[in-house]
């Protein structure tokens, strides 16, 4: 692909949603930058896995100090014997109540400081025809009532020569800061066992031991969903490569691929994690979630801190087109598991234009992005409580975008106070500590810069929430006159 995006001049276009006001863009004052990109602020901490890994911390724990597995008894077709379905659901029960805690033992050697717990509902009323989208709901509604993280259910029958059952796994994206790429309804469809025709106690007995044999492998599946989710991410390939083994089926492995991509992203490995994105695409050409995958890897290997000497611009180029074409075939519906995949195509679509609006300083590339940063906003607004990670990212990169232009008459105090706003949104929206502190520091820098009062503060409460950078925050401090800057940050 010829680059339409060079250093020294820049090709403009049409803004795809409602377009943002025009500005004369204006380079990073030496302090943003150090602060901002340096640190992510452009980073996509929200999509398929940490983009820049370093400010994350090792362990991402759950909102609620535990992960809560509930296991909801199979639905069955009025075919299947009421014995077999009791036996085969106080079977799966039983076995993931005693097999996790084993597991979660085996692959963190020994480690016993996670806490997952396995919880079993009595009942489920769903009838076994019911849609994919009525399923969806149920298990929103159960993770709500129940306070689980994970819901594990599915669906059994019985066609006289085959006993099958379809596994789900649904993931709730709320408690779960910085893995909410894992979150929605994954279909597994684990096993089907051949039975005789006389439904004997002793063909029972069989059916039960074969269902039980392939328990061992949704067991590592949760478990090693459950280790990423606390940040364990060299256990959780572990776990997972175990699996992907174990399963041999296109709907199976298509999934572990995309899990397996996303923890070798964590661990900017992008060439594994690109390999597991491209056979996941092999398994399933519809596969939205590992066409997601595959745009992240291109804006790693492109996006070059967003600095102009080091941004590859074809491949930025790419990245922005391919973002686009997934944007376009999840509109139209020629994409599977589109959860959320509008909003994140649009997130993915609006950082790599912000970073080369930033490289290129180009107007029309800041109001583009703007836009994409807008509309996983408005969707969030509207309801989608689960975009709240990615909409704190839009409020933070419309800030940068706004602190990074010039209007016509100089950069006025409006446009610093709207620029602070979104910080303070940002703040507010994302529940992680260094998420925060980057905020909190470009608050200060805006604070220092329009002349407010609360400079100080904004850059103590940024150190305070991550001593890691803490003399960078130093010497922002050191910066400022003591006389002035006293209010509190939340004030400014």
């Amino acid at each position: 692909m010829v680059s339409t995006d060079k250093p020294i001049a820049d090709k403009t276009g049409e803004s795809r949603h409602n377009s943002s006001r025009r500005a004369r863009a204006v380079k990073l004052p030496a302090l943003v930058a150090a602060i901002v990109v340096a640190l992510g602020t452009i980073a996509d901490l929200s999509g398929v896995y940490d983009v820049v890994g370093r400010i994350w911390p090792r362990q991402i724990q759950p909102m609620s100090g535990d992960i809560n597995v509930l296991y909801v008894p199979f639905t069955s077709d009025r075919t299947v014997a009421e014995e077999l379905e009791t036996m085969v659901n106080e079977s799966y029960a039983g076995e993931l109540q005693r097999r996790l805690p084993r597991e979660l033992d085996e692959l963190t050697k020994g480690d016993s400081k996670y806490n997952v717990q396995v919880r079993v509902l009595q009942s489920l009323d769903l009838e076994s025809n019911s849609s994919s989208v009525e399923r969806v709901e149920l298990y929103q509604q159960i993770i709500h009532d129940h306070g689980a993280d994970i819901v594990l259910s599915g669906h059994l029958a019985d066609t006289g020569k085959l006993v099958s059952l379809q596994s789900h796994a649904f993931i709730s994206e709320g408690p779960f800061e910085g893995a909410a790429e894992l979150a929605g309804m994954h279909y597994l469809h684990l096993s089907g066992t051949r039975v005789g025709p006389e439904r004997s106690p002793e063909g029972r007995r069989r059916i039960r031991a074969q269902f039980v044999d392939q328990i061992g492998s949704y067991v590592r599946f949760i478990a090693a969903i459950s280790l990423y989710t606390y940040g364990d991410n060299h256990a959780a390939v572990s776990g997972l490569e175990r699996v992907r083994n174990e399963w041999s089926l296109p709907p199976q492995r298509k999934v572990v691929d995309v899990f397996l991509g996303n923890a070798w992203g964590r661990l900017n490995d992008d060439m594994k994690a690109h390999s597991y994105y491209t056979d996941a695409t092999s398994l399933d050409p519809s596969y939205g979630r590992a066409y997601l995958g595959l745009a992240e890897i291109d804006y790693q290997r492109g996006h070059g801190g967003c600095q102009r000497d080091f941004v590859v611009y074809d491949i930025m180029e790419r990245n922005i087109s391919k973002y686009n074409e997934i944007f376009q075939a999840a509109s139209s519906d020629e994409l599977s598991d589109t959860q959320d995949l509008l909003e994140r195509a649009a997130f993915g679509r609006g950082r790599a234009e912000l970073c080369l609006a930033l490289a290129t300083l180009n107007a029309d590339r800041f109001a583009r992005a703007s836009d994409d940063f807008s509309f996983a906003i408005d969707r969030f607004n509207d309801g989608k409580n689960r975009l709240r990670p990615l909409a704190a990212e839009s409020h933070a990169n419309r800030g940068l975008s706004l602190l990074s232009q010039k209007s016509d008459n100089g950069h006025v105090i409006e446009q610093y106070k709207s620029a602070a706003e979104e910080y303070r949104t940002a703040i507010f929206l994302t529940r992680d500590e260094v998420r925060q502190s980057v905020f909190y520091g470009m608050l200060g820098y805006i604070e220092s810069q329009w002349g407010g009062s609360a400079a100080r503060s904004c850059y103590l409460k940024a150190k305070e929430l991550d001593p890691g950078r803490a003399n960078e925050y130093d010497e922002a401090l050191a910066r400022l006159d003591k006389s002035k800057f006293q209010l509190p940050c939340e004030y400014g």
